[in-house]
């Protein structure tokens, strides 16, 4: 019988300090991929102001693929910014009109395990705004972005890409 004690209390003890060190440390994969990017026209500048949230590993695969850096790291590698970019731009177009707009890439923030990439595209109309969306399906097959946009308090609309659904006309 004291077998079964000693037995029993081991297993516990095994077990909680599993669940316990589950808690503390990060896992390895998340089991969905996906962004959320906010897209709000700024009447007064006439320009949209992006920002995009997604999970930094996956970013950091993206980019990686991208540049041939299996191992490339947004918070290490010296040349993150201008990497994050370059994809970026591969990853969205934005039209007017069927035109595309140049954007400025504006930067990129890091938070525990998020990326928020900050970008601002001049347009003259934000209800004339077509885009094209491929951020991460190069990498992930079940990649989903969602994207909102806000042309004035009133107005705001919001849109689901994927492998499948690239663009918005």
């Amino acid at each position: 019988m004291h077998k079964l004690y000693l037995f029993m209390f081991l297993k516990n003890t095994i077990i909680g300090a599993g669940l316990l060190l589950s808690f503390f440390t990060k896992s390895p994969e998340h089991q969905f991929h996906s962004s959320i990017t906010q897209i709000d026209y700024n009447a007064q500048t006439k320009h949209f102001e992006i920002s995009i949230r997604t999970f930094s590993d996956d970013l950091e695969k993206g980019v990686g693929k991208a540049a041939h850096l299996p191992d490339f790291r947004i918070d290490r590698h010296a040349q993150a910014n201008a990497l994050t970019e370059s994809y970026v731009r591969k990853c969205f177009v934005f039209k007017e009109k069927n035109k595309i707009l140049p954007f400025q890439f504006v930067g990129k923030e890091i938070e525990n395990e998020v990326t928020w990439i900050y970008l601002e595209v001049p347009a003259r109309h934000c209800d004339r705004l077509q885009l094209d969306c491929r951020f991460l399906t190069d990498v992930f097959g079940d990649q989903k972005n969602i994207v909102n946009v806000q042309c004035a308090k009133d107005n705001k609309k919001s849109y689901l890409f994927d492998i499948e659904k690239t663009s918005i006309q």
